[in-house]
């Protein structure tokens, strides 16, 4: 089988690929691909392993699966119909960041509510706080939490919660709008992790999000569609959500310009959350077991169904 990586490898990385057992020839993402156009080596491929320009779907002719090396894949639903019609598989990597996300998201809290975040700030400034923060500190026990998403990342951070004795409300796709903003009126804690779907999109707009708290925080592992931006930024400025950590922006990497750059009580951990030693071998361990599914026939770990949008 030939395959096309448009993971960046090491050289390393490059033969381990190459002695996967089924692979007979293998091409490797240059890093000066056009981003509509594809390179015959992709075109000449029946396997993608990571994710490739969602424009170069248009042209395929060969390619029959496509390991992705991320959960989501909101820039394929576009292409939902001529990914059906030529019988194309794409598989991601659902569970895979289960814990490193779910540690992000702990961090996250705890930078808020021990204001780790501002701390590091006045460090680089030489200031000195000290007892004037002390009573400004949040503690984690006991406090209610609102989780939108019911998948991997979720249920190992339920695990990492229990011995703080929060209150859980927990929403999957089939939630309950009235229920939902009911949990927001008396949220402490807010945490997305879902994808972008048609479904999520625009979830907690302003009118919900204005249900929050002034001492809520809240905290987006998933995508941004979810929320609406500019209204969480306006709340950050006035004071009326107490603090965010975003791992997921519209626009990724953000301009100079942005104004995330500069609101307050907001930490960005710029879409790091997943990683983890030896993060791209993990990877090829996965994609190494499903292709050898996919030889012998067997039903691939992880398809997605872009009608259903997972």
């Amino acid at each position: 089988m030939k395959i096309y990586s448009y993971q960046e490898l090491t050289e390393q990385q490059q033969k381990r690929l190459l002695s996967i057992q089924g692979v007979e020839q293998a091409y490797f993402y240059q890093g000066n691909e056009n981003e509509t156009d594809p390179p015959l080596d992709f075109l000449n491929s029946s396997i993608c392993f990571g994710n490739p320009p969602a424009e170069w779907l248009k042209h395929i002719d060969q390619l029959k699966w496509i390991q992705l090396i991320s959960v989501g894949f909101g820039e394929y639903l576009p292409h939902a119909e001529l990914i059906h019609q030529t019988d194309l598989k794409i598989t991601n990597l659902k569970g895979f960041f289960g814990v490193p996300v779910a540690e992000s998201i702990l961090g996250g809290i705890f930078s808020l509510y021990r204001q780790l975040n501002q701390l590091a700030v006045m460090q680089t400034k030489r200031e000195w706080a000290g007892d004037d923060l002390r009573e400004s500190l949040k503690t984690l026990k006991g406090k209610k939490v609102v989780l939108i998403g019911r998948g991997a990342i979720h249920q190992q951070l339920l695990a990492y919660l229990a011995p703080f004795q929060c209150e859980i409300f927990m929403f999957g796709s089939d939630y309950n709008a009235a229920e939902l903003e009911q949990a927001l009126k008396q949220a402490d804690i807010l945490v997305s992790t879902v994808p972008a779907t048609p479904q999520t999109n625009n979830i907690l707009d302003a009118v919900r999000l204005a249900l929050l708290p002034k001492q809520a925080i809240f905290l987006n592992f998933g995508r941004s569609n979810i929320v609406d931006t500019t209204a969480m930024i306006q709340m950050l400025e006035k004071e009326q959500l107490a603090g965010a950590v975003l791992d997921v922006t519209d626009d990724e990497p953000l301009s100079p310009e942005n104004p995330l750059w500069n609101t307050p009580n907001l930490l960005l951990t710029q879409h790091t959350s997943g990683g983890m030693p030896q993060e791209t071998d993990r990877k090829l361990d996965f994609f190494d077991n499903n292709l050898q599914r996919l030889r012998k026939g067997e039903e691939l770990i992880n398809e997605i169904d872009l009608s259903k949008g997972y």
